[in-house]
């Protein structure tokens, strides 16, 4: 029997079909404009951000000792216009790249990519009056994520993960270029879908300002957005603060709240879902890997090994990874379930040659 009942499948519809006038009312142009953004984000991905970063910075991986300008400070919308980041295309870069490009870019790639990067790293100011995007947030966003922004709507159980809630602290992690990028792109494995094509580029950012405003910081503090807060909590189990930093870590360091994983679960959780980002052998090169900014974590490297224990992989997979495409898996599994998960990555990825010969006596109590 499907959890989704009859009921919620028919609210789906009638929310779809309460936005569907707005949709329909777009003219070709817009929706042809929209198209390209999001066909310039994937050209952007597989041909500038190994030099530019995945969000635009300039620190991408491949650039060397080359300066790269930074496309996401304030300068940047003053400084480089349209005209000129078409010009340098052609004229900011080495011969061998440029002709390397004649191949793959015509000049309405040009335009595609140059466009995607404007509106997705060179974003619109904050809006002062918040009237505009409360109005959109009522009409598109409270069907799901509730009238208070809490995700308590009747999405809340028919969805999975559930939509998103604005008031958790954990909405205090996500930065605003973050949640106008997943506004106008969606958000993967959710029911978050792309709105570009629905809404303008002022709206957007109107909407998110707004739910920012008046969900994410309603005290004001717009300030400290980006500092470090109580993650959230699962039962009696309290999550380590998200801005806390890893070095070479204790490899004998246990599980929290003394769970003990089960390898044999965890992997064929794994090789069921995991492996689509992160590749049968952990290296992040599964089939999904290509299409993905930033890439999958390598759980075979040097840097994993040294970083990756047991209380690290927990909480990255209960709680997914900031600014990637890793998802709170918590959503959809149990602290046990986690702890499996973790338990295989740990000791087929992170400590292979540690890995038990057996299940402990723990292990074999939680198969049963």
């Amino acid at each position: 029997m499907s959890r989704f009942s009859v009921a919620p499948i028919a609210l789906v519809w009638a929310a779809m079909l309460a936005i569907a006038p707005a949709h329909a009312a777009m003219n070709d142009d817009a929706r042809r404009d929209a198209a390209d953004k999001i066909d310039g984000r994937r050209l952007y991905q597989t041909e500038c951000a190994s030099c530019h970063g995945p969000a635009g910075a300039g620190d991408g991986a491949a650039r060397g000792t080359a300066k790269v300008p930074d496309f996401t400070t304030p300068q940047a919308v003053v400084k480089f216009d349209l005209d000129r980041m078409l010009a340098g295309i052609d004229a900011k870069h080495d011969k061998a790249l440029t002709a390397a490009w004649k191949a793959k870019f015509s000049d309405t790639d040009s335009r595609k990519v140059t466009a995607f990067m404007r509106e997705a790293f060179m974003l619109p100011a904050p809006t002062a009056d918040a009237t505009r995007g409360r109005a959109i947030f009522a009409k598109t966003c409270a069907v799901c994520h509730g009238e208070r922004g809490n995700g308590a709507s009747w999405a809340k159980g028919s969805l999975n993960p559930s939509p998103f809630d604005f008031t958790s602290a954990k909405a205090k992690e996500l930065s605003r270029r973050h949640m106008i990028n997943t506004v106008t792109y969606g958000s993967p494995k959710t029911a978050m879908m792309a709105f570009s094509i629905q809404l303008s580029r002022q709206d957007i950012a109107a909407v998110v300002d707004y739910i920012r405003e008046t969900f994410v910081f309603p005290q004001g503090n717009l300030e400290n957005e980006n500092a470090a807060s109580e993650a959230p909590k699962s039962g009696n189990m309290t999550q380590p603060k998200t801005g806390q930093k890893y070095g070479p870590a204790d490899m004998s360091a246990a599980m929290p709240n003394g769970l003990v994983g089960d390898a044999a679960a965890g992997k064929r959780f794994f090789n069921s879902n995991c492996f689509t980002c992160h590749g049968k052998d952990g290296k992040g090169d599964g089939p999904r890997a290509y299409f993905i900014q930033p890439k999958p974590a390598n759980l075979t490297s040097d840097e994993s090994r040294a970083e990756m224990n047991r209380p690290r992989l927990f909480k990255s997979i209960y709680m997914g990874v900031n600014g990637s495409e890793m998802p709170a898996w918590s959503k959809v599994l149990s602290d046990q379930e986690v702890a499996n998960v973790a338990e295989y990555v740990y000791t087929a990825f992170i400590q292979p040659a540690k890995a038990p010969a057996s299940a402990g006596p723990e292990q074999k109590k939680n198969r049963r």
